[in-house]
This record gives structure tokens, C-alpha cells and sequence, in this order.
């Protein structure tokens, strides 16, 4: 079995606690590259233990896809049939509403301060710029400057015939 499938506790941003219940797939960083994706709330609490856990960065649906049914159901799947949490949600959730994550990264005034050559290479990309537009020779210093917060980034959920800025 996979050493990655198993449940992860997320903080929720205040802007989202509204929004945030059961059954509703969100977008989070995942491990330590914050590599952006899709996860869904099996359950929600007040409190947790005083670990570093990392922050849900977007919502992808105005309300649940999954029912608290469909979650046991998710449950026995995983443990009777031994397959992953992954699989277990395809067969219960329609591919029709699957939704894709763009994220588009901006240069700070600070960035011009520390590398020009990203700064010029990102302002020159009005719309801001993906990961894979990152030349080679500054994906070293890009990432280091995303870390650093002079690079910016913004999620776009992207689902059938629609997308929302979150």
C-alpha cells in the first residue's frame, strides 16, 4: 500500500470556514514541495493537536460531492478491498465534475531587488506566469523567491464550462 495514502489534517483559512464541510474537494499544498492538489473533507473539527499542519488554499465546489453514505462507503472500500483512498473516491465520484488546478505566479517590486532577470522575465507576462514558463537557469532562484513570498501566487480552479479564481 502506498506510504502516502492516508488522511491529512489541513488548517482552514478564516475566509473559508463558511464554505468548508464535509464532502467538499478542496486544494492544498502537498509535501515539501507544496505541490498543489486535490484533496476532499472527510471531516471537519474546532480543534486540533499543535502540529505544523499546512493551509487549504482553495475551494473547487459550492457544495458537497460526496454524502456522509458515500464516505463510509469510501472507508469500507479502503479497508475491506485494500485499494487506495484515490481509487476509492473514482468509484464513487463521476469523472464529469473533475476540475484541474492552474497556478499563475507575479513578481513583487522586492523580486527587483533580489533578480532582475525573474523579475523582468515574470513582469514581462502580464497575465503572470506557470510553472512550466520558467526558464531552466532561474527555476533555482524562482523557487527560492516563491518561499521567500517575493514571488506571489494565485489558484485558478478550472471545472467543466467554468472557472473560479480562489
Amino acid at each position: 500500500v502506498n506510504k502516502i495514502d492516508k488522511l491529512y489534517d489541513y488548517y482552514v483559512p478564516e475566509q473559508f470556514t463558511d464554505a468548508i464541510c464535509t464532502g467538499i474537494r478542496v486544494v492544498v499544498p502537498f509535501s515539501k514541495s507544496n505541490m498543489l492538489k486535490k484533496a476532499i473533507v472527510l471531516s471537519v473539527r474546532e480543534e486540533s493537536d499543535d502540529l505544523p499542519f499546512k493551509w487549504i488554499i482553495g475551494i473547487a465546489d459550492n457544495e458537497p460531492v460526496i454524502n456522509p453514505l458515500q464516505i463510509d462507503l469510501l472507508n469500507v472500500l479502503k479497508n475491506r478491498y485494500f485499494v487506495t483512498y484515490a481509487k476509492a473516491f473514482k468509484t464513487i465520484v463521476p469523472r464529469s465534475i473533475d476540475f484541474k488546478i492552474n497556478q499563475r505566479f507575479y513578481a513583487t517590486d522586492e523580486l527587483l531587488k533580489i533578480n532582475k532577470e525573474l523579475y523582468d522575465f515574470i513582469k514581462k507576462h502580464s497575465n503572470g506566469i506557470t510553472y512550466d514558463k520558467v526558464p531552466f537557469k532561474l527555476f533555482k532562484v524562482f523557487k527560492q523567491c516563491l518561499n521567500e513570498g517575493v514571488v506571489t501566487a494565485d489558484v485558478l480552479i478550472k471545472q467543466k464550462g467554468k472557472h473560479t479564481e480562489r
